[in-house]
């Protein structure tokens, strides 16, 4: 499993990172799930894959087309995926804050 959380901020792009995300992952993984919070504070894209690395490196060719959006993206995701033993070793494969170590 593959999850990519958006982080919403106070600002007009979520609805356009949101939508750059969504179309990416149409185009590289169409049989994602999605889900928010009430309050509309994140949007959880939940990708069902036993085979992580290529789907994560064919989501990261495709979204690195729009450099602006890819840059926006970057800003307020967070990315982690299912390690061998489930959710109790995870990756961290991205997240918006710079000081957060990824594997």
């Amino acid at each position: 499993m593959l999850i990519v959380q958006l982080q919403m901020r106070h600002d007009d792009a979520n609805e356009r990172v949101a939508a750059f995300l969504r179309e990416a992952l149409e185009r590289v993984f169409p049989a994602f799930a999605e889900q928010s919070d009430e309050q509309a504070q994140w949007i959880n894209f939940e990708i069902a894959t036993e085979d992580i690395d290529p789907v994560w490196t064919a989501l990261l060719v495709d979204l690195r087309g729009d450099a602006a959006s890819f840059a926006k993206l970057q800003q307020r995701w967070v990315v982690v995926a299912e390690g061998d033993h489930g959710w109790d070793d995870y990756r961290m494969l991205a997240h918006f804050d710079p000081s957060v170590r990824v594997d």
